[in-house]
């Protein structure tokens, strides 16, 4: 792990460890030196960037997510690589990722949830549409709630694109997902994956935020594949009575066993989801983290003012200099 102050790629200077994420990857808040703003940075683990085949996967679907633009997808900046760990940036947003705000107050409304899922959906499906890309790690975790009533959808660093020609490439020893997260396909390491497998994920995150428990948990991974592949979760009216029975109707088929008794397109989820029998009126929430912002502000001008240093500094030296060399040519006139 890197320590505060690290400069990555000789411009990113690592300010704060945020987590670990879904697949055991450092991530830093971190300010580029060359446009002074800040970034998120994420180093995968040397284990993963040293395995050519995950390596030469993740960079090939960082170039293709990096084509990606929408509003709700935190694309890639750029990609590279320090002391041999793989690492791709990404633009900083203010806010809170779901995990920590579902933590924070358990469940939210079925209109805020509906909403932010209806975003994401909308997101998922210009993945999919544009560049047949599966993202596979959908998760509270890689959501950001952001402080403009935004949701950013990150993570696509570990997305898989149907469209590419060595999409059967993946990480060798490990399973890409996360269990308590993750579709019967993935689970099954089926082939004819499609966008079906994502609606499933999204499904389990629409129904943590409704209930404010998982669909499936547990410390054992065999039990949570079993569980993926066999049971179904408990009733949302035992959580929440009073969530209308259109909404969990859309809910328990996202997360159906079998993809063709689930939405069969992104298209068809939305406007499920977008119909006047659910309650999706917009919601404001989450105002600006001031004190955040307070102290991104004086980085940025603590960066600014030692640049400023900086140049100060080397304009005396430079006067010095000369100086010196006006001194001695006198003296050797003498």
């Amino acid at each position: 792990m890197f320590k505060i102050g690290t400069i990555i790629a000789s411009k990113f200077k690592i300010v704060e460890f945020i987590r670990i994420g879904t697949a055991q990857e450092e991530i830093y808040k971190c300010i580029n030196s060359e446009t002074n703003q800040f970034v998120i940075l994420r180093l995968l683990p040397k284990k993963l960037s040293t395995d050519r085949e995950f390596a030469k996967r993740f960079i090939r679907e960082i170039r293709i997510t990096t084509l990606l633009n929408h509003p709700s997808i935190a694309t890639p900046i750029e990609q590279g690589n320090e002391h041999g760990q793989l690492f791709f940036t990404t633009e900083r947003e203010l806010g809170q990722y779901l995990d920590d705000h579902l933590s924070k107050v358990n469940t939210f409304s079925e209109s805020y949830a509906t909403k932010h899922i209806i975003d994401l959906a909308k997101a998922l499906k210009y993945a999919w549409d544009s560049k047949k890309l599966l993202h596979r790690s959908i998760c509270p975790s890689v959501i950001l709630l952001s402080n403009n009533n935004k949701v950013v959808l990150g993570g696509f660093g570990l997305s898989k694109s149907l469209n590419s020609k060595e999409s059967h490439l993946t990480c060798i020893g490990s399973i890409v997902g996360i269990p308590s997260y993750m579709s019967p396909e993935q689970v099954d390491s089926a082939d004819d994956i499609d966008c079906r497998s994502d609606i499933y994920c999204l499904g389990l995150v629409f129904y943590e935020m409704i209930t404010g428990v998982k669909a499936f948990d547990s410390s054992e991974y065999k039990n949570l594949m079993l569980a993926q592949m066999h049971s179904n979760p408990k009733s949302i009216k035992e959580f929440r009575p009073n969530i209308s029975d259109k909404c969990i109707n859309i809910i328990e088929k996202m997360i159906a066993k079998r993809k063709e008794d689930r939405q069969d397109s992104w298209d068809d989820l939305i406007l499920e989801l977008e119909s006047d029998d659910i309650n999706t009126k917009t919601v404001i929430v989450a105002s600006e983290d001031k004190k955040e912002k307070i102290k991104e502000d004086e980085i940025l001008i603590e960066n600014g003012s030692s640049k400023f240093i900086m140049i100060i500094l080397s304009f005396a030296f430079f006067v010095l200099l000369l100086l010196i060399s006006v001194l001695y040519y006198f003296y050797d006139k003498i």
